[in-house]
This record gives structure tokens, C-alpha cells and sequence, in this order.
């Protein structure tokens, strides 16, 4: 489980460019990505990226979409393998850029826009729609509308069901554009008529064999806004990353089927004012354990209103009350509670001894 940690330095890995589009000179001492050189052009019609997730990928992408479709008048695909995430993108990106008068409408699913997609500027698109889209355009010779193609989680081309798609549609957008590149050659600036490709990726292991294979300037930095600590545990015993032993885990909770104890360990993150974010291998296993922590959590919440709300556990008192200056709501708390129940019991009190009473009658009394 990876926990954020308040301290580190950059560590940060380049090619031969230190941007996306162009080169520049080293920025290490730098704490966000270079954006001059990124948004500037060298010739290079396709760009591929590899960053650590929450490095600004995405922003930078969003930035390249805007300038294109802004200065070129031409229209961009953004491509991304889930229809939710699709979805997002598409409601994110239309309250963005609503405001410039850039209309932005999504292909994912069932769902498709009202009008065709020459009437959009921004196309948020699922694979398999996307490359639907791109035969669309090739078969009614519309290529030219087209201006760029932003691919999200590039490693999806790995994927055994999916990563033919994703290959196919990238290969045709290649073709075509070199196609258009040859035959606009005479032209000064070929590279206007050109299809912009900006692939991004978080986790890609071979990056210079799909640069390579698309032609494309490669952008590479494990540099993160918010560093990363990464953390084995085998067991209840936790590791760090050189598989150092770093201390033995205590599960607060007891869940039953969890093995691991993840429930455990995102309550001790939570507990420290951190966030959490699951990865699991496939849709049912998500729904699955979100089940399992929203329930272990909402029991969690009801037991600290019920009577043994001041305590974390069995013989732990909240933090909270240790203090001195709690000791009054602490007593006053206990007051209300011991209270509420001996006004309970004495009211109970009566329909128990009603109740005994008949049923030991009825119990031994004869039936004729």
C-alpha cells in the first residue's frame, strides 16, 4: 500500500527531449512539469508521455487540445479505455471550456452526441467508438477535420482484449497522416495538415520500443507532486521498497474475509487525515470490497454514537478525551448516556415482569 509521505526530492529521467513537443535544457531544479517547451512544436507529430500518476499528464494534454483547436480550427479526439471515465471527461471538459465557446460531446456506449462530430470541437471517446469514428471519417474522406488524438492510459496496447483496437486505430491515424504529410510535402508548413497524437501513460514499461514505433518524441520523469512511499506487507509484517523490515501491523479491525486487511489499513490512513485509493483487478472484485469498507465503516460510525462512543476499542479511550480540557464533556457524556439507559430500563422494567409472568402461566397452566 502506497502512503503519501511530506518530504523527497525529485527523481527525474529524460530521452533525448525533456518535453513532449520539443527540447529544452535541464530543469531538475524545478518542482512542476516544464511547460514552455511542452507547448511548443519540433517537428514531431506525435508525443508520448510517461509520468507518475497525478504528475499532470492530463493537463498538459488539455492545454495541447485548447491550443490546436483554438489556433488550427481543427477538432480533437480524447480517447480513454472505461465508459465512467469517459463520462467524467466529457462533463469535466464541457465545464472547462464552455466559457472559450468550445463544444465538447462524447461517443462511449450507447451515447452519442445529437449532432455528427462536425459539429463538435472536442470528441470524448471510448476505444472502441473512437476507432469507429476514425473509419467513419477515413471512408467519407474527413480526415483533414481532424487535428488531434489524445490517448489516455496508453498501456491499454498490452491489453488481450482490448490493445488490437488501440493498435489498429493508432496504426490508421499514422497511415493517413503520413499519407497527407506526402503529399502536402511542397507545402511550408505540412505539419498544420498533420494529426497530433499525445500518448499518455503512468505505468508503460517499454516506452522506447512505442516511441519508436510511433515515431514520437518521448517525455519521461518519475518526478510527482505528492511523493510516493512504497510499501510491501507480506503477512503483518510491513516492508519497505528494499524489503527492510519497517514494523508489524496490528489490524484495528477484524473483517471477516479480509486476509489481508485492507479494511484495516484504510482506517489507519483515514485515521492520519489521508486519502485512499484502491487498486483491484477487475470491476466485481471494486464492487466487492467498496461494499466491504462502506459497511465496516458505517458500523464505525453508529458504534461511536452508541454507548461506547468515547472509546476506540475494548480498553483505548479516544484521543480526544485525553486531555484535560475534555474531562467535563467526558463526564457529562457518560452522565447523559447512564441516564438515558436507567430511564430505559425502568421503563421496560414492567413489560418484562408482565411478560414472565404470562408466559410462565401459560407455560404450566393445564389446557382442557
Amino acid at each position: 500500500m502506497s502512503l503519501p509521505r511530506r518530504g523527497g526530492k525529485r527523481r527525474r529521467s529524460t530521452s533525448d527531449s525533456d518535453s513532449f513537443l520539443g527540447s529544452s535544457a535541464d530543469r531538475s531544479d524545478s518542482r512542476l512539469l516544464p511547460s514552455e517547451p511542452v507547448l511548443q512544436d519540433s517537428g514531431r507529430r506525435v508525443a508520448a508521455a510517461a509520468a507518475p500518476t497525478s504528475a499532470g499528464k492530463t493537463l498538459v494534454a488539455e492545454l495541447l487540445i485548447l491550443k490546436r483547436v483554438l489556433e488550427m480550427r481543427k477538432k480533437a479526439l480524447f480517447i480513454l479505455p472505461f465508459v465512467s471515465v469517459a463520462k467524467e471527461k466529457k462533463y469535466y471538459l464541457q465545464s472547462l471550456f464552455q466559457e472559450v465557446g468550445i463544444k465538447v460531446d462524447g461517443y462511449m456506449g450507447s451515447t452519442s452526441p445529437k449532432g455528427h462530430f462536425s459539429s463538435l470541437d472536442i470528441a470524448v471517446c471510448t476505444i472502441e467508438r473512437a476507432n469507429g469514428l476514425i473509419n467513419r471519417l477515413i471512408e467519407e474522406n474527413k480526415m483533414d477535420l481532424l487535428g488531434t488524438v489524445v490517448v489516455d492510459e496508453l498501456h491499454m496496447l498490452g491489453d488481450s482484449h482490448r490493445g488490437y483496437l488501440l493498435e489498429l486505430l493508432l496504426t490508421k491515424i499514422c497511415y493517413i497522416t503520413q499519407k497527407s504529410a506526402s503529399c502536402q510535402a511542397d507545402l511550408a508548413s505540412p505539419l498544420s495538415y498533420a494529426v497530433q497524437i499525445i500518448g499518455m501513460s503512468a505505468t508503460l514499461p517499454n516506452l522506447e520500443l512505442v516511441a519508436s514505433w510511433l515515431n514520437a518524441e518521448l517525455y519521461h520523469t518519475d518526478f510527482r507532486p505528492v511523493p510516493l512511499v512504497e510499501s510491501v506487507k507480506i503477512g503483518n509484517s510491513i516492508y519497505d521498497s528494499s524489503m527492510k523490515l519497517v514494523r508489524e501491523f496490528q489490524p484495528m479491525l477484524q473483517v471477516k474475509g479480509d486476509e489481508d486487511h485492507v479494511v484495516s489499513l484504510c482506517y489507519e490512513t483515514i485515521r492520519e487525515n489521508h486519502s485512499v485509493l484502491l487498486f483491484c483487478p477487475s470491476k466485481k472484485w471494486c464492487e466487492k470490497l467498496a461494499d466491504i469498507i462502506a459497511h465496516e465503516f458505517y458500523n464505525l460510525h453508529h458504534q461511536a454514537e452508541g454507548p461506547g462512543f468515547l472509546f476506540l476499542n475494548e480498553c483505548s479511550l479516544k484521543a480526544k478525551y485525553k486531555r484535560g480540557g475534555q474531562r467535563l464533556e467526558l463526564a457529562q457524556h457518560l452522565s447523559n448516556r447512564i441516564l438515558w439507559i436507567g430511564i430505559a430500563i425502568f421503563l421496560l422494567c414492567p413489560l418484562i415482569l408482565i411478560w414472565q409472568i404470562l408466559y410462565a402461566f401459560f407455560s404450566y397452566a393445564e389446557v382442557p
